[in-house]
């Protein structure tokens, strides 16, 4: 079997439009000062709340939950404030253009196509409403569906990957520009990865494999952007 895992944010959809970020937690911490602005543990659990496993039934439900997860009270001011944030926030999700060809292509050389996703689920409800990106998916693996996210205990989204679809890791490759969140979580469970990197940063790769003391092995190709990834994978697959 042929798989491949797509990433969405910073993948296959931009966050960020009109000079506006798509960072909610941020925005949240931001506006109701609950912590500082780099305390980075404070906003790993913000965003595990916010982008990460907290259920979305209606917008009601997720708000209140969300003010619960992250320490906001639930006054009436403050549900109204969080509700426009998640609102505006949501909206500013896009495709990057190339997003579906890629998608096509990839989709022709393999068996099956996922979406593996720490998801922020108003941003995955406006691109549902607004483009055809997950009519290219076989299947969906979203965090707040799944109640994990992907570098979750045990595997995480990862190893529910590969028991629903029922694959080999090795016949298997995801494709994220996030080094440590996509990546290095697909490669505890032995998924190669073809890694983004927009920024240049390769250097990266160095030290992420010295802190987790492991090989360059996890990284199968490194390319700049999403047009530059169909070759890699048809390697990939070549190779496998």
């Amino acid at each position: 079997m042929k798989v491949a895992l797509f990433d969405l944010f910073g993948t296959l959809a931009d966050a960020q439009k009109d000079g506006q970020r798509l960072d909610p937690e941020y925005a949240l911490i931001k506006e109701f000062n609950l912590a500082s602005l780099d305390d980075k543990e404070f906003y790993d659990r913000a965003e595990r709340v916010v982008c990460g496993v907290t259920p979305y039934h209606s917008e009601e439900q997720y708000v209140r939950d969300v003010m619960e997860g992250i320490g906001i009270q639930g006054m009436q001011q403050n549900i109204s404030k969080v509700t426009k944030i998640i609102r505006s926030q949501g909206e500013l999700a896009q495709l990057l253009p190339g997003a579906i060809d890629v998608l096509e292509q990839v989709g022709s050389m393999a068996d099956k196509v996922a979406l593996i996703s720490n998801a922020f689920p108003p941003a995955i409800k406006h691109l549902e409403e607004t483009t055809g990106l997950f009519n290219h998916f076989d299947h969906l693996f979203l965090s707040y569906e799944r109640g994990t996210v992907k570098q979750g205990d045990n595997g995480g989204l990862f190893s529910i990957a590969t028991n629903d679809i029922g694959f080999k890791p090795d016949e298997a490759i995801m494709i994220g520009d996030n080094l440590r969140d996509d990546i290095g979580a697909a490669y505890k469970l032995g998924i190669a990865g073809v890694w983004i990197d927009r920024k240049a940063q390769t250097d990266r790769i160095a030290r992420w494999t010295a802190d987790h003391k492991t090989s360059t092995d996890h990284v199968y190709a490194t390319v700049k952007n999403i047009f530059e990834v169909v070759d890699p994978v048809r390697r990939f697959f070549q190779k496998n």
